[in-house]
């Protein structure tokens, strides 16, 4: 029998681990022994291998792409660069001379070469004079006036979210200078608000910027005034997707969505299935009707002859013999052309709308002016004047044309002037009209 002492002994091996109780007896055979240490280490105290730690991200992040600039650039660009550039340097952890290094491999090729040839010693200046000399070659000169002008003519392009469209804006807007200066000394920008118009009136959609114009609140923010926008466009964008059941359905045609009844009631209640106007087969027009005293009242093709059968009261277009070759009709054809083509109207094209709009055309610009004739006048031309006295001073509503080479008039204006065709003196200029007809020319008179 082993007393206490031989048990301890036999009992004193133990786990090497700080703070594990783990123990085992000394009689057990060393391979068992250290296998049975292998399974409770792996187990009870497992230990992480800094190759197999995990990572805070999992995957290997990408590196950080260094900003360019080139010559030719504009202010928007130079305030893009800039803001990339001080997120480069917070990334990338720059400091001391690595900022001038790596300023300086931001410029493109010409830019560098620029510089080169326009400063030196570019490494041993600081960050805000290496920014300065930059923006002086890269960046080009821009007239504020201009800049403005082109922010009033933005519209926003088809399909183009509001969003987008006031990204747009606000980059142009950064160049246009819409600050003031307070009497307390502090520059107040107002470029929201020209931001906010610029948008409202460039909104391609007609209906939405009438919601806007129409809202009690005139004086919303930019930030509410986009996000109204975008609400409005998307709830137009939703309900074009969806498709409407007319009024007059009932369950049952409701549940056969497919069926051709249902596709016949919707072309019905849209008029859709309604018959187009007939044509008349003697012209190929519609608008009157068929019968032929209809026709021999309105139909424009009643009494003319046909150039290919020579049968009357029908045009070429329509004739339904073969098309026969005639010879020296190109004059007929051209007739008959003209004859097919329904009135035109006068249009004028809206940039606004983006479409056509029926307007008449703009009357010609017109100048009050005075006119009165000195014998002076023509004495520096070098003729005879027909004058002893300077005339009466004579008004008159005269058509401005940048283009025009002489001056034309009638002879009313002679009345006017109390002169008469004897003070006119003889000229061999002629002139004609814009039909090639010539103008009688009576005489000319030097003002």
């Amino acid at each position: 029998m082993t007393d206490a002492r031989d048990l301890a002994e036999i009992t004193a091996i133990r786990c090497p681990a700080p703070g594990c109780l783990e123990s085992w007896t000394s009689n057990i055979p060393s391979d068992v022994l250290l296998r049975l240490l292998d399974i409770h280490e792996r187990t009870a105290h497992p230990t992480t291998s800094p190759a197999t730690a995990p990572t805070a991200t999992g995957v290997k992040a990408e590196k950080v792409k260094r900003p360019i600039i080139s010559v030719s650039g504009t202010s928007e660009e130079r305030t893009y660069f800039k803001q990339r550039w001080s997120e480069y340097k917070l990334a990338t952890r720059l400091s001391g001379q690595d900022i001038i290094f790596q300023l300086l491999e931001c410029c493109d090729e010409a830019l560098r070469r620029d510089l080169s040839r326009s400063f030196t010693n570019l490494t041993s200046c600081d960050e805000n004079t290496l920014l300065d000399n930059i923006k002086k070659l890269a960046i080009r000169q821009e007239n504020v006036m201009v800049a403005r002008l082109q922010l009033q003519q933005m519209r926003q392009d088809r399909d183009e979210p509001a969003r987008t469209f006031a990204a747009r804006i606000k980059g142009q807007a950064s160049v246009c200078q819409y600050d003031l200066k307070c009497t307390c000394g502090v520059n107040v920008s107002y470029s929201d608000q020209m931001i906010r118009d610029t948008l409202i009136i460039g909104l391609a959609d007609d209906d939405i910027r009438l919601d806007v114009l129409g809202q009690a609140d005139q004086d919303m923010s930019l930030d509410n005034t986009i996000r109204f926008i975008e609400a409005k466009e998307s709830g137009k964008c939703s309900a074009g997707r969806i498709n409407p059941l007319p009024l007059t359905f009932t369950p049952t045609s409701v549940n056969a969505a497919s069926s051709t009844y249902r596709q016949m009631e919707r072309k019905r209640l849209t008029g859709q299935n309604r018959l187009p106007e007939r044509k008349c087969g003697y012209c190929g027009r519609d608008g009157h009707g068929t019968k032929k005293q209809d026709r021999v009242n309105h139909c424009p093709a009643y009494g003319h002859i046909c150039t290919n059968c020579d049968i009357p009261h029908h045009f070429e277009n329509v004739c339904r013999k073969p098309k026969q070759k005639r010879q020296g009709n190109s004059a007929t054809a051209v007739f008959e052309a003209l004859c097919s083509i329904d009135r035109l109207d006068h249009h004028v094209y809206n940039s606004a709308r983006e479409s056509w709009e029926k307007r008449p055309s703009a009357q010609q610009p017109t100048v009050q002016i005075e006119i009165q004739a000195l014998p002076s006048d023509a004495n520096d031309l070098g003729i005879d004047s027909t004058l002893c006295n300077p005339t009466n001073t004579a008004k008159a509503l005269a058509i401005a044309d940048t283009g025009c080479q002489s001056c034309l008039a009638g002879t009313s204006l002679l009345t006017q002037l109390g002169l008469t065709t004897a003070h006119l003196t003889p000229t061999s200029m002629k002139m004609r009209a814009a039909n090639q007809n010539p103008i009688e020319i009576v005489g000319a008179l030097a003002l």
